[in-house]
C-alpha cells in the first residue's frame, strides 16, 4: 500500500468535507500522465504552484484546507513514483503537500514527507523565512502543544522528537519549548524526576522559558518522595539490627542454659 493510500485509508473513518465551492481545480487523465516521471518534475512543479496561488484567493482558512484535502491527491501518483526511485534532488512538490498536510492536521503524511524532505535539505516555498528543518520542528511543536492543551496524546511524536534532537544543530528556543512540554505532561503524570529533568533542560536552553514555578514544585514533590526512601531504607536496617541482636541475645541464653 503506497504512502498516499495509507493516508486516506486512515481518514475513511472520519466525516467527509463539506460541500464548498471549489475554486481550485481538480486533476484530468491527461494531467496525471506520466507523473511518475523525475522530467516532470517542472510541470508538476509549475501546477502545484499555481494551486497555491489559487487557494491564496479563499478567504476562509476552514474552506481553504478543505480544499488542501481534496487537493493532496492529485499529486499521489507524483510523489509515489518518486519516492520509488533510489535518486534524491530537491522537490518542491514534495515540500508543498508535506506543508498542506501539515495545515490539514494529517500529522502521519506530515511526517512522514518532513522526513524525506529534511533529509535532502529541500528548501521552503516562496514565502517562508524558515530553514525547512526548524519550520517542521515549529509546527509540530504548535500541533503538539494544541494537543496537550486538549487533553490528547503527544505520542509518539514528543518522544520521537526530543530523541531525534538529541545531537541535532537547532535552535536552543526550539529544544527548549520541547523539553518544557515533556516537563509539564510528566509534572501531570506526577512523574516529577522526569519533570525536573526536562524542566531543567528548557530553562538551561531558554532561560524565559517560563518554568520556574512548575520546575520548584517538581523539585519539592521529588524531594519528599527521596526523603521517604531514606526514611524506609533506615527503618529496614534498624529492623535488621534489631533482629540479629535479638538471634545473638537468644544464642548467648541457650548456651548459659547449657
Amino acid at each position: 500500500m503506497n504512502l498516499m493510500q495509507q493516508h486516506q485509508q486512515r481518514l475513511a473513518g472520519n466525516t467527509a468535507p463539506k460541500a464548498t465551492t471549489q475554486k481550485v481545480a481538480q486533476a484530468t487523465n491527461h494531467d496525471m500522465q506520466g507523473l511518475g516521471l523525475n522530467a516532470e518534475l517542472q510541470r508538476i512543479s509549475t501546477m502545484i504552484k499555481n494551486d497555491s496561488i489559487l487557494l491564496k484567493e479563499i478567504k476562509s482558512h476552514e474552506q481553504r484546507d478543505e480544499e488542501k484535502k481534496l487537493l493532496i491527491p492529485k499529486y499521489e501518483s507524483y510523489l509515489n513514483a518518486y519516492f520509488s526511485q533510489n535518486t534524491r534532488h530537491k522537490n518542491p512538490v514534495l515540500v508543498q503537500v508535506m506543508v498542506w498536510a501539515f495545515d490539514t492536521k494529517q500529522i502521519d503524511m506530515a511526517m512522514e514527507l518532513a522526513g524525506h524532505a529534511i533529509k535532502q535539505n529541500d528548501d521552503m516555498p516562496e514565502g517562508f523565512n524558515s530553514k525547512i528543518q526548524e519550520w517542521v520542528l515549529d509546527t509540530l511543536h504548535d500541533y503538539l502543544d494544541k494537543e496537550y492543551k486538549a487533553e490528547r496524546s503527544c505520542e509518539p511524536y514528543l518522544s520521537d522528537t526530543l530523541e531525534y534532537m538529541g545531537g541535532l544543530d537547532t535552535f536552543d528556543q526550539i529544544k527548549s519549548k520541547y523539553h518544557k512540554l515533556a516537563g509539564l505532561i510528566a509534572s501531570d503524570a506526577e512523574a516529577w524526576r522526569g519533570a525536573v529533568e526536562q524542566l531543567e533542560l528548557a530553562e538551561k536552553f531558554n532561560t524565559k522559558a517560563m518554568v520556574t514555578t512548575k520546575l520548584n514544585k517538581a523539585k519539592k514533590e521529588l524531594a519528599k518522595i527521596e526523603a521517604l526512601a531514606v526514611a524506609d531504607e533506615s527503618s529496614e536496617g534498624e529492623t535488621e539490627s534489631g533482629d540479629v541482636s535479638n538471634d545473638t541475645e537468644a544464642e548467648t541464653n541457650e548456651a548459659e542454659a547449657s
